[in-house]
């Protein structure tokens, strides 16, 4: 159990985070009035359907990571039960999706069959090279932004080139988070004999995630002059404080960034929700990263700042009296 919560919860932290602010940042951007009901239903569906595809993935990949002793959450299902859970998974979010939009049902029908395509052995483009991350990335970002723009799109208008432009911008995200994860999954794939990019090419998937990253912040810069260029306003500033912030990154030991544009991009959509009266949107903002940066924001200020201030001004006020404590301290320390 404690597997399937952390698994659940890694999903949480970022995939659904990014898609929710993805989400409510274009609302801003646009001045796009969507009910509050509706962005629970998608950002429910969107909840489901991702975490049947890592059970969909992890079923397929039991026997590569028993030979490369990983975890698998799947481990202690039977074929039933596994067969069931994909299934109410899915299928309750089809059913929330159509809910909201007939037409993004269909683009959820082309998302169920990349995940099958990717993990189904007889298929398995998982292990297909360049084709296997291109299928990684249309199923892991590219496919539901456009869910999320079809649903946005109904009510308000979404510029096509902004549409166009944000869709390839997270094409070149998903390259680079499934080259990330390939390349720290290299030495379990290798002792499996699982056959991925990153496998074959080795160094070149380092040299490649390089360029994806370059491409992408060129991108994103794009995307933000694009955005000031059709509209200059507190929002557009979100918007481009939340991206520049997040793609600029690497590699995943550099997520700090991400961590501090999410905190930042929280507090100014708080601010535009009060101003708004718009307060049941505030139950979207309180997500782990804003909790966890709040304190530990709070506690930056308390144990670096507050002590910094309090030890410097011990100091003068002791050296007004004519003691320097850098010279004859108050104690020495013991060695």
């Amino acid at each position: 159990m404690q597997h399937w919560f952390l698994r659940f919860r890694s999903f949480s932290r970022y995939n659904l985070l990014l898609y929710a602010h993805f989400c409510l940042v274009i609302c801003a951007l646009f001045k796009l009035s969507v009910p509050f009901s509706k962005i629970l239903m998608l950002f429910g569906a969107y909840l489901l359907i991702g975490v049947g595809g890592y059970l969909l993935n992890d079923w397929y990949d039991q026997t590569s990571d028993k030979k490369a002793g990983k975890l698998n959450i799947t481990a202690s299902l039977s074929s039933n039960q596994f067969y069931l859970l994909v299934v109410l998974f899915w299928g309750f979010g089809l059913f929330l999706i159509f809910q909201i939009s007939f037409v993004a049902s269909f683009v959820l029908i082309i998302q169920f069959l990349l995940l099958i395509a990717y993990s189904y052995p007889k298929i398995r483009l998982k292990e297909k090279g360049v084709v296997g991350l291109l299928v990684d990335a249309l199923y892991g970002h590219v496919v539901p932004v456009l869910l999320l723009l079809v649903v946005l799109s109904d009510f308000g208008h979404i510029p096509l080139f902004f549409q166009l432009s944000f869709i390839v911008l997270n094409l070149f995200i998903g390259f680079r988070d499934i080259l990330i994860h390939q390349l720290e999954d290299k030495q379990n794939d290798l002792k499996a004999g699982v056959t991925t990019f990153a496998t074959e090419q080795g160094d070149k998937a380092r040299e490649l995630i390089k360029q994806v990253v370059l491409v992408t912040n060129y991108l994103v810069l794009f995307l933000v002059y694009y955005v000031l260029y059709i509209q200059f306003n507190v929002y557009s500033l979100i918007f481009t404080s939340l991206l520049t912030a997040i793609f600029i990154q690497q590699y995943k030991k550099r997520k700090q960034l991400e961590r501090v544009s999410v905190f930042l991009s929280t507090w100014l959509l708080i601010g535009y929700f009060v101003k708004n009266e718009q307060f049941v949107f505030l139950l979207l903002v309180f997500h782990p990263y804003f909790i966890e940066l709040t304190k530990r924001y709070l506690k930056t200020i308390y144990f670096d700042f507050f002590k910094l201030y309090v030890n410097v001004g011990l100091y003068y006020l002791f050296l007004v009296f004519g003691r320097d404590l850098k010279k004859k301290p108050l104690y020495e320390k013991q060695k």
